[in-house]
């Protein structure tokens, strides 16, 4: 409604995006000639964006998650997108045989999270796994690695160990990254990924998530996830 009635010049879309393909594309085409984002906020912190350029050298960067609570299906696109990110290579293949059948109620009513394994591939060859169990706290623990390179992530203590050696690593709040929506009001651009790169991820996890809960395969169908 807003882009059909108002010369819209720049948005930034909340993630999930939407819970159908058929609204990704819908949407799509709605605000075709927007300057279109989506608020997958990693790609803003300081950390991964010097990682980003340390990185360029190594060849494909396998990246791993793995934590208890920190909500799997609302928050798999995050990290999807920062390893899409850090290896500069778009992801195109989920996997969710490592999912536990049994789901749980999300924080929404009527919606559901997941817990298990859910792993993919980027166009490059790099591996992304992201583990999630039923603990009682919240934890995550971010590893990557590829030929020469082992580097572990503490991003709540803003530290990280690269090859054996301790080093700090910059995250912030979105309130401390008004710089996302400064360049975008003045016509530069985003660091944020593009509505059509993250619609592309959306589209893989929409499909790997609803397969996975033996839901219809059609455009419209609604997946559970917010």
């Amino acid at each position: 409604d807003l882009a059909s009635h108002h010369d819209v010049a720049a948005i930034i879309f909340e993630k999930i995006l939407f819970q159908s393909l058929s609204d990704l594309d819908a949407v799509a085409a709605q605000i075709d000639g927007v300057a279109a984002y989506v608020n997958c906020g990693r790609r803003g912190f300081p950390g991964y964006q010097a990682l980003r350029s340390r990185l360029s050298g190594f060849g494909p960067v396998n990246y791993t998650v793995t934590g208890t609570q920190y909500a799997l299906a609302s928050n798999a696109i995050h990290f999807l997108d920062i390893a899409a990110f850090v290896n500069g290579s778009p992801l195109v293949s989920l996997d969710t045989t490592g999912l536990e059948r049994e789901t749980t109620a999300g924080k929404r009513a009527g919606y559901v999270e997941v817990h298990g394994t859910l792993t993919g591939k980027l166009a490059n060859g790099a591996a992304v796994s992201l583990t999630c169990g039923r603990g009682d706290t919240l934890t995550i623990e971010v590893r990557l690695s590829g030929e020469g390179v082992d580097i572990a992530v503490d991003e709540f203590a803003n530290q990280m160990v690269f090859n054996g050696t301790a080093e700090s690593f910059e995250t912030r709040h979105v309130s401390e990254m008004p710089y996302l929506y400064e360049t975008l009001l003045q016509g530069e651009g985003c660091l944020l990924p593009t509505y059509a790169e993250s619609a592309a991820q959306h589209r893989l996890l929409i499909l790997a998530i609803n397969a996975h809960l033996h839901l219809p395969d059609r455009q419209d169908t609604l997946c559970p996830i917010s």
